[in-house]
């Protein structure tokens, strides 16, 4: 009798200090967290997206393709997809399968190893929503995991839960929750979806990259039908539902996301964002912004076709002369590494020219149309749109703009008090032009066509676009350089160009964007409007 007293002594304590220890352990683990205030407010990063004046979405932003979507705009046939597939009991347990629990124990027991998981859903939000749970596969992870998904389980509905596991999970290719998914495999809301479609994407779950119906269209396809299978089995969906579903091909998925559109704009508009999101105390990548922009889309649309067929057009002449010029053709071309047919099969429109030769073989074009009474960019191309790169021309090129700056000569001698009348001999001049050595030259000029004249009026100079009229009135103080900058300078054109003689010619380099809000000013009854590309936030 003193034996078994002591025995049940000794038991008492050691179940005593065991559950301390457990207590102990849980409370040493529960330590990093997320409290509860965190699971009552949690909010995940999204994305960003930039429209159009006319309301269409130019391009997103985001560090994970995040877009978040309520549970209703989900169809029903996904939620079941995502409870048959990853977590059948979900509507009845708390947090914790005990029974997959029991059967993960075995497995793991008898191959002596780690093989088998026991995560139900709710473990795997508190993994995909809390850095601090960790993921490595460990004892220690799951109880983490564990202990962060009772909680969750008592501050959220199920219907809650299922909502932000569908918003949160990851499904490959960057894309974070449903709605991000199904635009980037089927280019379409996930309140769209059919069976199969909802079927395939959580048949990524598991291992996004291994299941990719892009990478390996089979596995998908049979992951895919044993998700179908599932469904079917657990009632979710009847025998003929399944049999079509299963039917179905890949033929809807899609290789490669949709480019935005205007991808020069939004480029802008990003950059623009970047350099003010702290005094905005904004994160363009995190925040789900609406970012709304001045761009017309069908302004757009046709600027960039008639950049596109400029471009080949100029692309045709280049190509004629650089075919019948061997010595340029040779030494632009690198033809004695890549193969003279290949090069000129690519310049002419059959393939993508090797991007070493872009820069030295491609006709290029900037495009900007603004608003002139408020200073709007209705359009925006900065560059060749069958080439795209990151060099936008229509902000960062920095090119003559040749007689398109004449008007500045004109207008500043107007304020001088000229009347358009004046006339000027059309006569050659000479020019002292210093070089960017710092040697000095003789320049002269002629007209475009070569030809000269009498007395000319400034009217005539100007429509006929006269290079010695131009010349003559800075030359002879009608329209001094100096005074030719700061009207320039007033009208928008804010890089610091040269004041000599060969203004008159526009050769110091200007960014395209100045040179069109410049211009907008005189149509704009001399008031000028700074260009502009975001109307809210």
């Amino acid at each position: 009798m003193i034996n078994f007293k002591k025995y049940f002594l000794y038991s008492l304590v050691t179940v005593f200090l065991g559950l301390i220890s457990v207590f102990l352990a849980i409370l040493f683990l529960s330590k990093n967290l997320p409290s509860i205030e965190q699971l009552e407010n949690y909010d995940p990063d999204l994305v960003t997206r930039i429209y159009s004046a006319d309301g269409k979405v130019l391009d997103e932003l985001f560090v994970q393709k995040r877009v978040f979507t309520e549970l209703n705009l989900i169809p029903e046939h996904m939620q079941y997809a995502v409870v048959s597939s990853e977590d059948r009991k979900f509507y009845s347990h708390w947090g914790l399968s005990l029974r997959s629990v029991a059967r993960a124990i075995m497995i793991n027991t008898l191959s002596l190893s780690y093989r088998q998981g026991f995560s139900t859903l709710t473990q795997q939000l508190a993994r995909n929503l809390y850095k601090s749970v960790g993921f490595e596969d460990s004892i220690v992870r799951k109880i983490k995991e564990v202990i962060t998904a009772i909680q969750i389980e008592k501050t959220y509905t199920k219907d809650e839960i299922l909502e932000m596991y569908l918003n949160t999970v990851h499904f490959g290719h960057g894309t974070y929750g449903v709605e991000a998914a199904s635009k980037r495999f089927f280019g379409k809301e996930s309140k769209f979806l059919s069976i199969d479609e909802s079927a395939l994407l959580v048949g990524l779950l598991p291992a996004p990259a291994s299941y990719s119906p892009i990478h390996h269209p089979s596995r998908a396809l049979r992951r895919r039908n044993t998700v179908l299978r599932l469904m079917r089995d657990q009632k979710y969906i009847n025998k003929m539902q399944y049999q079509e579903a299963r039917s179905k091909d890949l033929e809807s998925v899609q290789e490669s996301p949709k480019r935005g559109s205007a991808p020069y704009f939004t480029e802008y508009v990003r950059r623009l964002l970047e350099k003010e999101d702290t005094a905005l105390n904004i994160n363009i990548y995190r925040d789900g912004l609406k970012i709304y922009t001045t761009l017309d889309s069908k302004l757009q649309e046709i600027a960039e076709d008639a950049v596109l067929k400029t471009v080949i057009d100029d692309q045709a002449r280049l190509n004629k002369r650089l075919f019948n010029n061997r010595e340029e053709f040779e030494d632009l071309a690198y033809l004695t590494i890549y193969s003279e047919d290949s090069i000129k099969t690519m310049l002419e429109g059959e393939g993508k020219l090797y991007k070493d030769l872009r820069a030295k073989l491609l006709v290029q074009s900037a495009f900007v149309a603004l608003d002139p009474n408020t200073g709007g960019i209705l359009a925006m191309v900065g560059g060749r749109p069958d080439y795209h790169d990151q060099y936008n021309r229509a902000v960062q090129a920095k090119r003559q703009p040749g007689s398109v700056f004449k008007p500045f000569v004109y207008t500043t001698a107007l304020n001088n008090g000229y009347p358009v009348t004046e006339q000027l001999l059309n006569q050659p001049v000479v020019l002292n032009i210093q070089n960017m050595d710092g040697t000095w030259v003789k320049w002269k000029p002629q007209n475009y066509d070569g030809s000269t004249g009498g007395l000319t009026t400034f009217r005539e100079g100007l429509r006929k676009s006269m290079n010695l009229i131009s010349v003559r009135m800075v030359q002879q103080d009608i329209a001094p350089a100096e005074q030719v900058k700061q009207t320039a300078k007033r009208m928008g054109i804010n890089t610091d160009i040269r004041a000599v003689d060969a203004i008159a010619l526009g050769t110091s380099e200007v960014f395209p964007l100045e040179m069109v809000a410049a211009y907008s000013a005189l149509s704009n009854k001399g008031v000028y409007s700074k260009p502009f590309a975001i109307t809210k936030i």
